[in-house]
Parts: C-alpha cells; sequence; structure tokens
C-alpha cells in the first residue's frame, strides 16, 4: 500500500482501530486531518510514515449536504451526549445521567424549539447507560416537542438546529463548524486536568463553543445565545 487516505476520529479508533493499525503498518504516506489522532498509533508503528496534511473531507461533505437542505426550518435544539462508554476517570463528567433534568428544562423554558434527543450511536449499540436512555423515554418520549433521533447520519438534525448541546463530545465541534450556529458544552469543574492526564490532550472546546460547569446554568446560558 503505497498511499493511505483516513479520516480518524474517535468513532474510527473504537471501531476500526486494528484495521486501521494493520493498514498504516503497510502505508508509505498516509493523508490525515490532524497529526493528534495519528500520534495514538505512533508507539505501534515499527517504521517512520510520511503524513500529508489534506483538511477535513468528511467536513466538507457535510458543508455540501447541509447546502441541498439550506430551506429546512431551523426549529430545534439538539441535545447530544457523547457515548457513556469512557474510561471511569470520566463518568463523573458526563452528562447522560442528568439527561432527564437537561431535556425537562429544554423543553420547559424553550418552547419554540423541537428538543431534539440524539445520544451516540455507540452507547446505543452497546446498550450503554441503558437505564439513563431509558429513563429519558419514559418521561418524554409522548411530548409533543420531544424527537429521539438514531439515525445513523445526523444531517437532518444539523440542518434543523439552531444550537446544540453536548458534553465531551466531538459532534459539536463538527456542528459548528458546519453550520456556524452556537455550540454549548457541559461540563464538571476539574474535566481539564482528567482531560490531560487520561488523554493526554487539551480541552479545546471553549475554541468553538460556551463551556458551562454546572447544569444548573443551562438555562440562563442558552437565553444568552440565543
Amino acid at each position: 500500500i503505497k498511499f493511505l487516505v483516513e479520516n480518524l476520529d474517535s468513532d474510527s479508533l473504537s471501531s476500526k482501530g486494528s484495521q486501521i493499525l494493520s493498514a498504516l503498518k503497510a502505508t508509505k504516506k498516509v493523508f490525515e486531518s490532524t497529526k493528534d489522532i495519528l500520534q495514538e498509533f505512533e508507539s505501534s508503528l515499527d517504521r517512520e510514515v510520511c503524513l500529508i496534511p489534506h483538511g477535513y473531507p468528511k467536513l466538507d461533505k457535510l458543508i455540501n449536504d447541509l447546502k441541498k437542505l439550506k430551506d429546512t426550518k431551523v426549529d430545534s435544539i439538539c441535545y447530544a451526549p457523547t457515548i457513556y462508554m469512557l474510561e471511569d476517570e470520566f463518568k463523573d463528567t458526563l452528562s447522560l445521567p442528568d439527561g432527564v433534568y437537561i431535556v425537562g428544562k429544554l423543553l420547559e423554558n424553550f418552547p419554540q424549539y423541537n428538543i431534539i434527543f440524539r445520544p451516540h450511536p455507540k452507547t446505543i449499540e452497546y446498550n450503554a447507560g441503558k437505564e439513563y436512555l431509558e429513563d429519558i423515554l419514559k418521561h418524554y418520549q409522548n411530548h409533543p416537542r420531544f424527537i429521539y433521533d438514531t439515525s445513523s447520519y445526523h444531517l437532518e438534525t444539523f440542518a434543523r438546529s439552531a444550537l446544540f448541546v453536548s458534553d465531551f463530545s466531538g459532534a459539536p465541534q463538527t456542528f459548528a463548524f458546519a453550520t456556524n450556529r452556537p455550540v454549548l458544552s457541559l461540563s464538571k469543574k476539574g474535566f481539564n486536568k482528567q482531560c490531560k492526564k487520561v488523554l493526554k490532550s487539551k480541552d479545546i472546546r471553549k475554541n468553538y463553543g460556551i463551556v458551562i460547569n454546572d447544569v444548573k446554568k443551562l438555562t440562563k446560558s442558552i437565553k444568552i445565545i440565543l
């Protein structure tokens, strides 16, 4: 293999990590959007490969797809918590356990919007955090403005969302860059230290949106944003 064009992200690392690593070992040149993700493989590679920056083609495709839906009514707020399967050190930083409160506050305080609940596809696939998903659905599945999104591609949800609410996930960054609309990330105090310790990376969420450390500030923060 002379060339490998692979858009590596958290999903591909978790679902295709071994296949990608095998391909990298037989590759001379790699076209990649970021060096950070590739560095996770460096300790497993027994030789150097040529890394060629090429941008983010997945984002380009999403932007082009959204242009086809430019007349879609922006009538929703999306709450999309990240996968409920991170390391134990991160369990108390995830927002899914607060999902009933979050969705309830969004429905109560923003009656002009539908509330789209889109859990991470891997959360559903691995049946992770099942009790939290079931609790949210038990409370709100019959609400006329509640939408449960389990689609494989987030295109329509992105097109109709005025705001994207999440926690520690890559989706808000993609949403912000693809739509130029606001993002709010839920966090907990001390998360940045945990991020550096466990993931060996910085918390960059403030670079593309607002971060709050108290879920009780959700409503006030969104009213400021919108």
